[in-house]
């Protein structure tokens, strides 16, 4: 394939696309020495574009040994599909959390250095103190933010700590080094604690819904009185919390698989 060439072009990024696009638009799942013919390149050469998509996940390869589309292609999607995909998925779920538990559920996505809701079911003694969809709150003093933030790349996690911490409540935590070991205790017991941080009289258990690379692209969480937090209580809805963020995570993870068969089928 000939591309005009010039001064800022670079050939390997143009032939990492080329192949990129030619398994795209294949029927099915192919070889590298197909993806060579296709492109008109040598199979060494396109082996190694291949392995670079690979390692970032624009590829997968079958059992087969063959390649085709990987889950990466659907982090190009705008915000807005993105948050479209994970609402449609979850809402149902965090629905039926909400009826098992009777309190307030909330869904939401990180977006810079806040997170915001995008869906709330609230629970049956509500008493309106509660955000509307499309707040934002901030990272350390929700459960939803600091859920995200525990399992974040460190490098973003670092860039949210070096951030000025804001006092929401008496209880806001503003001291960085423990804000640091709470969010190690979080990836080590899976779920993340809002007590009174974000605000009075208000606490939060929330979980992360991970991608296939095990990144955060949302989080859900329960809202509840302060007062009705007991080590029971905690218990029970933080292990509902944790168990509707995995169901959710394996709904999009289906989702992209059924993607994925369309992409491979219909070329």
């Amino acid at each position: 394939m000939v591309h005009p060439s010039g001064k800022y072009v670079i050939a390997p990024v143009v032939g990492t696309f080329d192949v990129l696009e030619f398994v795209l638009a294949s029927a099915r799942p192919v070889s590298v020495a197909e993806i060579g013919r296709g492109c008109e390149r040598d199979k060494t050469t396109v082996y190694r574009y291949v392995q670079t998509l690979l390692f970032l996940g624009y590829l997968q390869v079958t059992e087969r040994g063959l390649y085709e589309i990987g889950p990466a292609i659907y982090a190009l999607q705008t915000d807005d599909a993105r948050d479209r995909t994970i609402r449609a998925v979850a809402e149902p779920l965090i629905r039926e959390l909400n009826g098992a538990l009777h309190e307030t559920v909330n869904l939401g996505v990180p977006k810079g250095r806040r997170v915001y809701y995008l869906a709330i079911v609230a629970g049956a003694e509500d008493s309106g103190c509660i955000a509307q969809v499309g707040d934002g709150d901030y990272f350390h003093c929700t459960a939803l933010g600091k859920a995200i933030l525990a399992f974040q790349n460190p490098e973003i996690r670092a860039a949210h700590l070096r951030a000025e911490l804001l006092r929401l409540t008496d209880h806001t935590i503003l001291d960085k080094r423990r804000l640091f070991a709470e969010l190690s205790e979080v990836r080590r017991r899976g779920y993340a604690v809002d007590r009174d941080e974000n605000e009075a009289g208000y606490s939060c258990f929330g979980a992360p819904v991970r991608d296939w690379r095990g990144l955060p692209v949302a989080a859900i969480s329960v809202s509840l009185r302060s007062a009705h937090v007991t080590r029971t209580r905690e218990f029970e809805v933080s292990e509902c919390v944790i168990a509707a963020a995995r169901r959710i995570e394996a709904k999009l993870a289906r989702r992209h698989d059924g993607v994925l068969a369309r992409t491979s089928r219909d070329g």
